[in-house]
């Protein structure tokens, strides 16, 4: 009986290792952690100007998301006596988005909310020196892959290697210097889904990916629905490749924006993808480029101290 329980014990702690070693998704709202780190940069000099809410509430406007999930959207369009401040205001996130979660202080929401374990919120603000040198020292072990000025900006504001050439896993391999280097993905429009089948064609390259910054994602539906699982796009033990994504959309023209695909749930409980889509943003955004770059590294540094 000593010898059954035993070996009940032993399975048990098996079984728990095992769940153990599952990757968790972090409990925290990206799209609204990533909204507070741009807010925040745009605080940087606004304060001393006695900026009235008002003014405060329209510069902010450009740099918050649209609501994806919002369901009268035909409707919306088909209102024609509609002015664009009434359309943008039903398609916040939530109602009073701003007023009620991103003026107020980020300060109070906790740890959980930090920016980083040495850099806080008034780091943001006023000492960008010490936000570039902490985000640089977190990511230094990462060099970026792309091809476009978003790419370039990125490696710019993380101090690192920028691989720039067609995709080509020879080339890739070459520029490895350790063990511990890691590759950051950045792909707009068309790279997106090029990058994509770049990934699933080598298993060796996904225990090497970071993270996966995408933009503007235009996708081939009919191959994510083959290949964007948890399996195919499988990487090493406690590795879920994170996919941060986010789109531009013009006010004035709102149409649909593609988004990656929830992948179905593995048998296995595994997940080997953990996606981030920050949201379709208004156009306007293109103008803070290093502002979402920072903010994406810092998603990138978050998910890294919680998981």
């Amino acid at each position: 009986m000593i010898d059954l329980w035993i070996e009940i014990t032993i399975g048990v702690l098996g079984l728990w290792a095992v769940w153990k070693t599952l990757p968790k998704d972090p409990e925290l709202d990206w799209k609204y952690y990533h909204s507070l780190l741009l807010v925040t940069e745009l605080r940087r000099g606004l304060d001393d100007q006695e900026t009235s809410a008002k003014e405060w509430l329209q510069k902010i406007r450009d740099l918050v998301p649209y609501n994806p999930n919002y369901q009268g959207m035909d409707s919306l369009f088909e209102e024609g006596d509609r002015s664009l401040p009434e359309r943008w205001q039903l398609l916040f996130q939530e109602k009073n988005i701003i007023e009620e979660y991103l003026m107020c202080d980020p300060g109070e929401l906790g740890s959980s909310f930090s920016p980083g374990s040495v850099v806080s919120w008034q780091d943001i603000i006023d000492n960008q020196d010490a936000v570039q040198a902490f985000l640089q020292r977190k990511l230094k072990h990462a060099i970026v892959v792309g091809q476009g000025s978003v790419a370039a900006n990125l490696s710019e504001v993380l101090g690192v290697s920028l691989f720039s050439k067609n995709l080509d896993i020879e080339e890739l391999s070459t520029i490895l210097q350790g063990r511990s280097q890691r590759f950051i993905f950045c792909g707009v429009g068309e790279e997106v889904q090029q990058m994509l089948t770049f990934a699933h064609q080598y298993p060796a390259l996904r225990d090497r990916i970071l993270g996966m910054i995408l933009i503007d994602p235009q996708l081939d539906s009919e191959w994510l629905d083959s290949n964007f699982t948890h399996e195919q796009m499988d990487a090493e033990a406690n590795h879920a490749i994170p996919y941060i994504l986010w789109s531009h959309v013009d006010l004035a023209d709102l149409r649909p924006w593609q988004s990656l695909p929830e992948p179905p749930e593995s048998p296995s409980g595994w997940r080997s993808i953990e996606l981030i889509d920050l949201g379709a943003f208004p156009i306007q955004i293109k103008e803070y480029q290093k502002w979402m770059n920072q903010a994406a590294c810092f998603v990138l540094v978050k998910r890294m101290e919680l998981t």
